[in-house]
Formats: C-alpha cells, structure tokens, sequence
C-alpha cells in the first residue's frame, strides 16, 4: 500500500501558514580565524598534515592509475564541504565547527559546537550551509551565511531541505498540527516567508530540487518497505509518478545532468541493483551495483566548450534531441569490490547503519554504452567513499572510515 496520497484536488496557497507561527532571528557567530601553515599538493588542492598511514599524491604499482592523482584534501572530519574555484573547501565538522581549508592557511569560521549534528548540506554556490540538529523526534534546522558568519534558524516542523539548483531558495517539507506542506524560502530575502507550494498527507519525506521548475518527494527507503518517488512540476503543480512500490528506495537526482541514480533492494531483501533514470521515468539498468550517494555525473570540459560553439552555429545546425546527454558524459563511481559480502545484507540498512562497510574502487561507466573504465583502482587504500561531488576535473569524497575529505583528478579523454 502507498504511503503518499498526494494532492488534494485544488492546491491552496498560503504562504502565511507558517510565517505567523515563527519569527527569523540572526544571531552572530563567533568569528576565530586560525592561519596555520599549509600546503598546495601537486594537482592545486589544499592539504592538512597527512594523517597517520596516508601517503598523498604517489603513484602507485600496486593497482591500476589512469591519469589519476589522489589525496588527502583536508584532515578534518567532515559531515558536508564544498570546494569554489580557487581550491579552497569549507567544511562542516560532526561538532558543527564550519571550517576552511586553503593553500597555505585554515580559518574557522563558525566554532559554535552543535549537538546532535545530524546533517549539512551547501548551497549551490556554497555561500550558505544549512544543517539539522537535535533529537530524531524534534530536529531543529539553521542556515549558516559563509560570507556574514551569521545563524538564521528555519521554521520548526521541518523534516527535509533542498537547496535550489541556482539560487538561494530552499524546499522543505514541514508537518504541522494537521498538514504536512511542500514549502519553499527564499533565503537571499531576510523578510521572506516561507511559500506553500502542495499540502501533502505523508510522512518521513526526503525533498529534492535538481532542476529549477522541479521538486522530487522520495519515500525513505529501507529493506521490505515498499517506496514511491514523485515529481511536482512548480509551474503547474502537476505531480508525476517516477517510480512506485520499490523495497530499499534510494534516489539521488543529478544538478548537473536531468539523470537520477536509483538503488532498489533486491527480490529477496538482500543486495540491490543501481540504475539510471531520466526525467521521464525511463530507466536504465547498469552492470555495477553500488549505492547513490558513491556516484556522480563528469562531463569533460572539452564538450562544455564544443557545445558552446555549437550554439553560435547557423540556425540549420541540428539540435539535440531533448533530454539528451552531452557527448561523452560518464558516470564516476565508488564501487564496491567486496560487494560478495554486501549482497548477503538487508539494504540499504545494513549499509546506513554502519553494520558493514563498502571497500570501493573507482571507475567510470560510459552512460552510452555501459562500459567500465578504471580511474582509481589501488589496493594501497581502505576507502568507502560517501558523498562523491565532482568540482571542476577532480573527484571529491568522504572516506567512511575516517570521516575525512579526499580528491581524486580525472583524466579527460
């Protein structure tokens, strides 16, 4: 049986739901910055002193290394981080201390503990945090302005958040006395309220927002338990089906590409599959199985730029067909080479809960064709990687076994 019954017939906006219950207050964070000496490893990434049994930058005989370099990009652990274009990462720490790494120095720029920490996540351009703190039961969201050093706490009620692919709104689901919401904010507005956008009859609801005139509501999956996920057009609150009644639903929507990753457990509540899926529910099976969060989408800057002088082309120049990807966009992955010891497990549970972990190496999967290509695989390193991004041409992820960030340079062909 679903568990979301969405739509009420004629959506009623009211934006004023949540704003008379709330008022936005700012407070000062505490401003300590911190220069210490640092380093630029050989491929522009800051560093910290390497950590105990950590070698950066070697090439290594032992495993397979096509045009790849790896490091250690920062020795602090990290719930979330963002990297801008002149290399320097912000970090989240579990503590809630929110840290910068660049070439020759580190500051911090908020050192308020936070207890219970038990999320982060940037906006796009990385300007602001928001993170979720306290109790299962009552979590608690703020949103950290990088360039202010200020704290702007969010309505209570909130169980999700999204960033906006390209602006400083974010999405939320919120469940009040009666109604849960579909809800957006503009935070580059201190006197916005938050903007109703669907009244929903749901519940433990993950938000996402890849495209700006779409918001994806996933069910949370686990092991057994049947999950939906579903689109809502923001222009006209149309909600579309992408894929109904899947046990161990995991979905992650890609910024960069109108491609989702979607990982479903197996038939007998062991193991999963991973596959792609379009923005019109196509869905496309792929010969790896490992879990959303170790991939990420790489589109070399070579087509960036040949697209880009496309466009200026005569107007007789075919056009691509629509919801195409550009030529020789891949998919980089953490794939796990124990995954024998994986398949036997109730997922993704067991895997969420830390019961096992994954030993990955890296390759890249040709979207076209489904070929594999190795781009770091070693038996040097214990890696699990989590939260895979990709910034420029290098590789970024946080290492489960020691919480730390760490960078890998992609070859472009």
């Amino acid at each position: 049986m679903k568990r979301i019954l969405l739509v009420l017939g004629i959506v009623v906006v009211f934006a004023a739901v949540l704003g008379g219950g709330y008022w936005i207050r700012s407070r000062r964070g505490q401003n300590i910055t911190q220069t210490t000496p640092g380093a630029i490893d050989s491929f522009g990434l800051p560093t910290a002193p390497t950590a105990p049994g950590i070698v950066q930058d070697e090439t290594h005989n032992n495993g397979v290394l096509v045009g790849t370099k790896f490091g250690l990009v920062a020795d602090i652990p990290a719930v979330d981080f963002f990297v801008d274009s002149k290399n320097t990462i912000t970090i989240v720490s579990p503590g809630g201390q929110i840290i910068q790494v660049a070439p020759g120095s580190s500051s911090t720029l908020s050192a308020t503990p936070i207890e219970n920490l038990a999320s982060a996540l940037f906006s796009f351009d990385g300007r602001k945090v928001v993170v979720s703190f306290g109790l299962p039961a009552a979590r608690q969201y703020s949103v950290f302005d990088i360039n202010t050093k200020t704290w702007q706490p969010l309505p209570q009620g909130i169980e999700s958040v999204a960033w906006s692919p390209n602006d400083l709104r974010i999405a939320f689901f919120s469940v009040g006395d009666s109604v849960a919401n579909l809800s957006t904010l503009d935070l580059s507005n201190p006197k916005a309220l938050p903007k109703a956008i669907l009244p929903l009859h749901v519940q433990d609801l993950k938000v996402d927002w890849p495209k700006l005139d779409r918001i994806i509501l996933i069910e949370r999956g686990a092991a057994g338990i049947l999950g939906s996920a579903y689109a809502v057009n923001l222009t006209t609150k149309a909600i579309t089906a992408i894929t109904e009644d899947l046990s161990g639903l995991m979905l992650s929507w890609s910024k960069t590409v109108d491609r989702g990753l979607l990982f479903s457990s197996g038939a007998s509540e062991r193991g999963g599959y991973l596959n792609i899926v379009d923005g019109a529910g196509i869905i496309t099976g792929l010969t790896i199985t490992t879990f959303p969060e170790k991939c990420a989408f790489f589109i070399p800057r070579t087509t960036t730029t040949s697209l880009t002088i496309a466009t200026s082309s005569p107007k007789n120049t075919p056009k691509p067909p629509a919801n195409s990807l550009a030529p020789g966009t891949s998919l980089v992955c953490g794939i796990p080479k124990n995954y024998p010891q994986l398949r036997i497990q109730a997922l993704p549970d067991a895997y969420e809960k830390r019961a096992v972990f994954s030993v990955d190496d890296f390759y890249s999967i040709d979207v076209a064709t489904g070929g594999l290509a190795p781009v770091f695989a070693q038996n040097d390193y214990v890696l699990d990687a989590d939260l895979v991004k990709i910034f420029g041409t290098k590789l970024f992820f946080v290492n489960r076994f020691d919480k730390r960030v760490y960078a890998i340079e992609l070859a472009e062909k």
